[in-house]
């Protein structure tokens, strides 16, 4: 972990890495302030005791150093009185306002504004924005931060409210002041005008979410929130109370931040009649969704069983079916794939189809089984409908899903289309935990391929940025496949470190996928051990492969088991280096996943070459070849095919 240092009475003082983004966000640099700002954190504990906060902190956390206050204070007291009440109202604005806004507020002549902007720029207090006469900006946040805490809290919200009427008189485009008027009148919310703030608000957040910004309509419908404390309590009041929180909760949903999702959830729960049966049904399976991304198995089977029941007795087919998809998501988390593809059939027969984000997960689902035209089937009406829906989480998770499917079945160019696009709006929408999630997936085709430098790069991608966000199941598949990796590279030194580090994470998410952790982790073992020439590490590894896969009916990394075992009873001069050898063939075979295939192929070659075999391992090079357009990725598909096996010509 890195950390701020700060020197107090000659000594270094280690601050948590949580200061760097305060410190840089509110200093913005300066050396005066970064020292009185490390100073004040050190000297108060403002850290420390909030060590388990979630969000960023900010400066009405920790209040404003004064050492600071005193510098900036000593620069103020420079100026003419007038000029300074003109600033004090100019902060309450905001780092940045207009003039026309503070001459619509005071008493003083037009010449006398004007003439205390000169003294406030002079002095290099504010600055005018360049080709927007009359619009202005303090020339540092902290200026603006003493001048806004130097008068009342109660002399602020009178303030706020009396900016906010100002306001609502401009003539500008009103979609252009929703956020300000949102925010003047949340802050006099207070004071009066409390059905106002809700209002602006509520619009702010509702725009934020149209374009994408659910972080900004999570803060607003929080602000919404708040004021409805002021609003008298009644029935509307109660109602709006609880879709502010169901739209606070989806906008958290939509960008990974699923604790305060739930939480938001909770809350609406909280607020529902007993007789509201179809809404409490509706706030469970949401209340499922982020049991599930928060691997808290028993409240996800908790939260799904009642949803379920509640939807039966409404006659709601679709809430009923989500959450039978959420209860198969939880066998699925057990290892039971048959047993969870069962319940999605019974729950799509009952939908009419993938409608939902719990039900886009059955394509992961069979393409795990190896059934890979099912899984491109389900994928595609998944993304089609999550398109129609409008619903971002949703069509971010089905995009991923018909990524990976496709890539198991060999349509490497539309598999890689599929995942640039989810990639892109993980961006765009700012769900980074399912971003790393998908950057995740994305390794699998270039793995395929043999283009282990480019997975590589796409798996240090994916960690980096699930190291970012503290979400676990892409942090560990990204390391799995950097394990394989390096064991390709013939380079098995370089995994020691992350092969304990990846182990300890798959050993603490007992209850949650640790069963496909296992598996895989048990794969890179087997092909780190065949890298070190450890061939009896290796058979034992790749044995727990192949039974733990043949329980869980995943035949990929049956097939893959399989004829790593091979190759190392070969090296061990073996007989059943054969058996394990065809057995592979046969499950890749049925699998239709041409590179694991053909990767079957070459070891049965090696063993017993016949020109049958040689022509199928040809065919099934050419075969890959076609899907690929990109040369990159092509020449290092021949490459890999040509170290392993010069007999094959894949033109």
């Amino acid at each position: 972990m890195t950390s701020a240092t700060s020197s107090r009475h000659g000594s270094a003082v280690t601050l948590p890495c949580r200061s760097h983004g305060l410190v840089a966000r509110h200093t913005e640099g300066n050396p005066l302030f970064v020292v009185e700002m490390l100073k004040h954190l050190d000297e108060t504990g403002a850290l420390t005791v909030r060590e388990d906060w979630e969000r960023s902190l900010t400066l009405a956390d920790v209040g404003l150093p004064e050492g600071i206050r005193q510098l900036i204070g000593r620069r103020l007291e420079r100026l003419g009185l007038t000029t300074r009440r003109l600033l004090t109202l100019a902060a309450v604005m905001g780092r940045e306002f207009r003039l026309s806004v503070i001459e619509a507020l005071v008493d003083v002549g037009e010449d006398a504004v004007l003439d205390a902007m000169d003294e406030a720029l002079t002095a290099s207090i504010v600055t005018e924005e360049a080709g927007a006469p009359g619009s202005f900006s303090f020339t540092h946040t902290l200026i603006r931060e003493a001048l806004y805490t130097s008068i009342t809290a109660a002399r602020r919200v009178r303030l706020h409210h009396r900016i906010a009427s100002a306001l609502e008189q401009e003539l500008s485009p009103f979609e252009s002041r929703v956020a300000e008027l949102a925010y003047h009148f949340g802050q006099a919310a207070v004071y009066k005008s409390a059905e106002k703030a809700v209002d602006y608000a509520t619009r702010a957040g509702d725009h934020a979410a149209t374009t994408l910004a659910f972080e900004n309509a999570a803060h607003w419908y929080e602000i919404a929130l708040r004021a409805m404390d002021f609003v008298a309590s009644n029935t509307a009041a109660t109602a709006n109370r609880f879709e502010l929180h169901v739209k606070r909760g989806r906008s958290f949903f939509a960008v990974g931040q699923w604790a305060p999702a739930k939480n938001a959830f909770e809350a609406a729960a909280s607020l529902l009649d007993p007789a509201e049966q179809e809404k409490r049904a509706e706030l469970l399976v949401r209340l499922a969704e982020t049991a599930f991304w928060l691997m808290d198995v028993p409240a996800l089977r908790k939260f799904a069983a009642e949803a379920q029941v509640l939807a039966d007795r409404a006659g709601r087919d679709d809430l009923w079916a989500d959450a039978q998809a959420w209860m198969a998501s939880a066998m699925v988390s057990d290892g039971d794939v048959l047993g969870a593809i069962q319940m999605d059939d019974k729950a799509l027969a009952r939908a009419g189809g993938i409608r939902s984000f719990g039900l886009a997960r059955t394509p992961l689902t069979l393409y795990w089984a190896g059934r890979a035209d099912q899984a491109i089937q389900h994928g595609l009406q998944a993304v089609e409908t999550a398109r129609a829906s409008e619903d971002p989480p949703f069509l971010l998770y089905a995009l991923q899903h018909l990524g990976l499917s496709l890539s198991g079945a060999g349509r490497f160019d539309e598999a890689l289309r599929v995942f640039n696009e989810a990639r892109a709006f993980g961006k765009t929408c700012g769900a980074l935990p399912l971003l790393a999630r998908a950057t995740s997936m994305s390794v699998a085709p270039l793995l395929s391929l043999g283009d282990l430098n480019g997975a590589m790069a796409r798996a240090f991608d994916a960690r980096e940025l699930a190291h970012r966000v503290a979400f676990e199941p892409p942090l560990v598949s990204a390391g799995i496949d950097l394990l394989m990796i390096f064991a390709r590279q013939q380079d098995p030194g370089r995994a020691e470190t992350l092969l304990d580090e990846t182990a300890q994470a798959v050993q603490k998410a007992s209850g949650w996928h640790a069963w496909k952790w296992n598996m895989r982790l048990s794969q890179a073992r087997a092909e780190l051990a065949y890298a070190r020439g450890a061939w009896d590490e290796a058979v034992q590894s790749a044995t727990h492969v192949i039974d733990q896969s043949r329980s869980r009916h995943r035949p990929k990394y049956e097939a893959l088991g399989l004829v790593t075992r091979a190759r190392a009873a070969r090296r061990l001069g073996a007989r059943s280096a054969v058996k394990d050898a065809r057995a592979a063939v046969d499950v890749s075979r049925r699998l239709a996943d041409p590179p694991v295939l053909l990767d079957c192929l070459i070891v049965l070659l090696e063993i017993e070459g016949t020109d049958a075999l040689l022509d199928e391992a040809r065919r099934t090079a050419q075969k890959i070849i076609r899907a690929v357009s990109d040369e990159t990725l092509r020449s290092a598909f021949l490459t890999s095919v040509g170290n392993k096996a010069p007999r094959i010509r894949a033109t």
